[in-house]
């Protein structure tokens, strides 16, 4: 059994942490428009915005950065927002993220169940506002378990024969 000296070291940590933004915001439509109205509703809030242009990209993204938040469009070309969201929530690594589905898609009441116990928010596009975006981020913040970046815990232990060992995690 091991008894563990850790020593964690947030490996992506900006230089300077007072600058750094409050959240990481990543929002995933294949619209430029939509993602435009979204980065300018989100441009007064302290966060850091991030955009994918796919499901594909934004899952893909998603592992990389870890963002606080993602918005995310349903009708995509490639992958659709349903899958990406499937995709997302059934990744040990991503399923902690918030994700907020903003769409212009009429949703049948299965489909809204379905989002609803996947989601932190489902908005529609045609309703959008900086008061709306705002909520879901304080809502996010109060709840967030996203880790503000990811870590490397050193391990430090000693095995059941006595001898010293040494491992890496990455969360």
């Amino acid at each position: 059994s091991w008894s563990m000296n850790l020593w964690a070291k947030l490996s992506a940590a900006p230089a300077n942490l007072e600058s750094a933004p409050s959240a990481r915001v990543m929002i995933i439509d294949d619209e430029p428009a939509a993602r435009y109205v979204l980065t300018k509703l989100l441009s007064h809030k302290d966060c850091s915005v991030q955009e994918a242009v796919s499901g594909t990209e934004g899952i893909r993204l998603a592992k990389e950065t870890m963002p606080n938040l993602i918005f995310l469009d349903l009708k995509m070309p490639d992958v659709s927002g349903f899958d990406v969201l499937d995709r997302i929530k059934t990744d040990p690594a991503t399923q902690p993220i918030p994700v907020a589905v903003v769409t212009s898609a009429t949703l049948t009441e299965v489909d809204r169940r379905r989002l609803e116990a996947q989601t932190c928010a489902i908005m529609n596009k045609t309703e959008l506002s900086r008061e709306r975006v705002e909520q879901v981020l304080e809502k996010i913040q109060t709840e967030s378990v996203v880790p503000s970046a990811p870590v490397t815990l050193w391990l430090e232990g000693y095995d059941d024969r006595g001898k010293r060992v040494y491992d890496f995690e990455r969360r």
